[in-house]
């Protein structure tokens, strides 16, 4: 103890000798009074007061205004507007840079506060404060009233609104499905949405209004109660029916018939969607079911027809001229004139549901080379062309679109598919039995994943070290190979000299005789 008290007096004894009071800044701070420089004045009273706080801070006495006297003031400081950092001048050649502020000029009191990484005082919200407090307290209590509103609500599974949902999609799905495919299926389009449109309307729409067909489907308003079947009567299914009838306890008729209404409003609503977005208004479309080997074959002078609108349309596009549009049309006549034994031959191979022979095929194989259907051949191979799209690519993203996730590997999508597959078999997601076996796999995924991985470094390992075995031999093999031509040449200059020099011995011994 006494030990520690006298290192420090003598500790304190020796402060003189190690401050050197040139460069001491607290010396110069108490020896030439810094502080009075920086400490505000007591508040201005008179003008002449006021004058002289405005020169003393370099201001102009109509810039000048001190913080009020109430206590809280600042003396004589002057009442600064507040300039945040990201509104001053970058390009301005500051004495402080950093800061952006020059010697001797007079800043605001929350400076601070000001800089450039802290608070902008410029900054100005997209929205009011009165539109964000709006919508705060409009979802809060939007969720409140939505709690309390759904206190006495009874929460169930929607089975009959998803089998009635399952009913329309599972026939949707081939539609979506068929065309997915790398083969011109244009031609199919017309007949395609047609038989969906139909079906469709045949369950809510009157059945009077469905004799017609192809783009006069497309004038029937579904909005209309008039042009629609009772409630009651519109056909939901068989399975909603069933699981409708099994609900009799426990749902009212009146729910009944507001379900039933509900899937009626369902209906219009997507037949209105297709009817605006059908390709059936299209007269291409139209026209392109003209190849469709069924029309050709069953209804020619349908055919001929719709193969007329398409001409229309291929020439007002400028596509072809009126020369090539006359003469295809006397060909596509002659064509569909053939006997029916012919087009059945013709188009036996072609099948819209498989992907091995397509309309391409089919048409190519008959009219390349034909003179009396050039013309057609041209047009049809055009239209082809047309119909052609990203099928192969987009083939499965019906499935995949739900699995893929950014940076998958090729075997995780792989993996991902067979375990979606296996759901599929098994009847669906409720029907996997969940076994021991199962659960002890899937706890023990992390370790063999981390062996999974050392097992791909490992083989990495062992093909770098099996390239870099073959780049050597590589190496050696092009050496060989390259003295082994050198040898081979020089063998054939050498072979070339004596042959010279056996030629001039056999003339020189010509001469002798």
């Amino acid at each position: 103890m006494n030990l520690a008290i006298m290192a420090s007096i003598v500790k304190v004894l020796h402060i003189p000798k190690i401050i050197k009071y040139g460069y001491c800044p607290a010396y110069q701070v108490v020896r030439n009074h810094w502080n009075k420089d920086y400490k505000p004045g007591p508040y201005p009273v008179t003008q002449k007061e006021r004058d002289a706080a405005a020169k003393k801070y370099g201001l102009l006495p109509a810039e000048y205004d001190p913080y009020p006297d109430d206590g809280l003031g600042y003396g004589d400081y002057p009442k600064l507007p507040a300039i945040s950092g990201d509104d001053k001048d970058p390009y301005y050649p500051w004495d402080f840079p950093e800061h952006k502020r020059n010697f001797n000029e007079p800043v605001h009191v929350d400076a601070d506060m000001y800089g450039e990484d802290r608070y902008n005082v410029s900054f100005k919200p997209r929205f009011s404060l009165l539109y964000m407090w709006t919508s705060f307290l409009g979802v809060v209590g939007g969720f409140f009233a939505i709690y309390f509103f759904m206190e006495d609500k009874k929460i169930f599974r929607p089975v009959c609104k998803l089998a009635f949902c399952k009913t329309i999609a599972d026939e949707c799905q081939p539609f979506l499905q068929r065309f997915q495919t790398s083969k011109p299926m244009t031609p199919y389009l017309f007949e395609a949405v047609e038989k969906l449109l139909r079906y469709l309307m045949n369950r809510c729409v009157k059945p009077d209004l469905m004799k017609c067909t192809g783009p006069k489907l497309l004038s029937i308003d579904t909005k209309k109660s008039e042009n629609l079947i009772l409630s009651k009567n519109i056909d939901i299914g068989f399975a909603t029916k069933r699981l409708l009838g099994e609900t009799a306890i426990t749902v009212t008729e009146r729910q009944k018939l507001e379900f039933i209404h509900e899937c009626r409003s369902m209906l219009t609503t997507m037949i209105a969607k297709l009817q605006e977005k059908s390709p059936l208004k299209q007269k291409a479309v139209r026209g392109l079911s003209s190849l469709d080997p069924c029309v050709i074959q069953h209804s020619p002078q349908l055919a001929q027809k719709r193969f007329s609108f398409l001409l229309e349309e291929l020439n007002h596009a400028n596509i072809i001229n009126d020369v090539l549009a006359e003469n295809a049309k006397k060909e596509y006549l002659h064509f569909c004139n053939l006997k029916k034994s012919e087009l059945q031959e013709i188009f036996r191979p072609c099948d819209q549901f498989s992907d091995e022979v397509g309309l391409d095929t089919i048409y190519g194989s008959f009219l390349i080379g034909e003179a009396n259907y050039k013309h057609l051949w041209e047009v049809i191979k055009i239209c082809l062309v047309l119909s052609h799209g990203n099928a192969t690519v987009e083939g499965g993203f019906s499935v995949n679109k739900s699995l893929l996730v950014e940076n998958m590997h090729e075997k995780t999508v792989i993996a991902q598919r067979h375990i979606h597959d296996e759901i599929q078999e098994a009847g669906g997601i409720k029907n996997i039995h969940i076994s021991k076996k199962m659960l002890d796999y899937v706890r023990g995924a992390r370790k063999r994943y981390h062996e999974y991985l050392e097992m791909k470094k490992q083989e990495k390992s062992e093909k770098d070290k099996k390239k870099a075995e073959k780049r050597k031999l590589d190496i050696q093999v092009k050496d060989l190979e390259g003295e082994r031509k050198k040898l081979m040449m020089a063998t054939e200059e050498k072979r070339e000299a004596i042959d010279v020099e056996l030629q001039e011995l056999k003339k020189k011994q010509a001469s002798l005789y």
